[in-house]
């Protein structure tokens, strides 16, 4: 499992989750008709609810998980179709309101249950507003994913792996993920386009963040991944 031990000496432990006692503040995207998520091309709204959670399981004990159904993201299709697999629904839940996490590192045990990506990735994926007088629209929210590094390959043999990924201030390395204005059953009306993100990614790191986690990416709703996504720990890297 990932240790303090293993910690460069810039950054410093700021979160730390065992699921000793439950899911903690990690969410994942469920179909709920009382949700307030738009509603998708198949007719359900959505909604984050707790991760899944056994007191048993996992290498030392309890664990949390994410399984489908899942709930369909259609409002990025300019990027991909996808699942919110698991998030936490706003930074300040676990006390990173504000914190800058540029250069930062998230790090979890993960394993896959059975799982079948059937062409999926999982990417980690930040959203939140961008820079003050940035010329950006005010109060508009946006979403990059980090689609260099990928961490699906932990999930691929049933077994507990610890991957790491590297919060890099680098437009290149990651993904603008735009915004369709009430996903494909409202029409395709482009709210953000490909381009209008950019420049936001560096604030949105240096603390104008919103949530944050991950999701599977490249969504087939006619051949979806299936199986479950364990996890035993997730700790969160920041500069000192």
């Amino acid at each position: 499992m990932p240790t303090e031990k293993e910690t460069p000496a810039s950054l410093e432990v700021i979160y730390s989750e065992t699921f000793a006692a439950g899911p903690g503040a990690w969410t994942v995207g469920k179909n709920a008709e009382d949700g307030t998520w738009h509603r998708n091309i198949f007719g359900h709204l959505g909604a984050p609810v707790p991760l899944g959670w056994s007191p048993r399981g996992g290498r030392r004990g309890p664990f949390a998980y994410s399984e489908p159904p899942w709930y369909f993201d259609d409002n990025h299709g300019e990027f991909t179709w996808l699942y919110l697999v698991f998030f936490v629904n706003r930074s300040a839940l676990i006390g990173l309101s504000g914190r800058d996490l540029r250069d930062g590192e998230i790090r979890l045990s993960m394993c896959g249950e059975r799982f079948e990506p059937r062409g999926t990735e999982l990417f980690f994926w930040v959203q939140g507003s961008a820079a003050p007088g940035g010329g950006h629209p005010e109060g508009a929210m946006y979403s990059w994913a980090l689609t260099s590094q990928p961490v699906t390959r932990a999930l691929l043999d049933g077994q507990w792996h610890d991957e790491k990924v590297t919060l890099v201030s680098d437009e290149g390395r990651w993904t603008f993920m735009g915004h369709i204005h009430g996903g494909l059953k409202g029409g395709i009306r482009v709210f953000q386009g490909l381009t209008a993100g950019r420049g936001t990614l560096d604030a949105m790191l240096g603390g104008t963040h919103l949530n944050f986690g991950f999701l599977l990416c490249g969504v087939d709703p006619n051949d979806p991944p299936s199986g479950r996504i364990d996890l035993e720990q997730v700790m969160i890297l920041a500069r000192a």
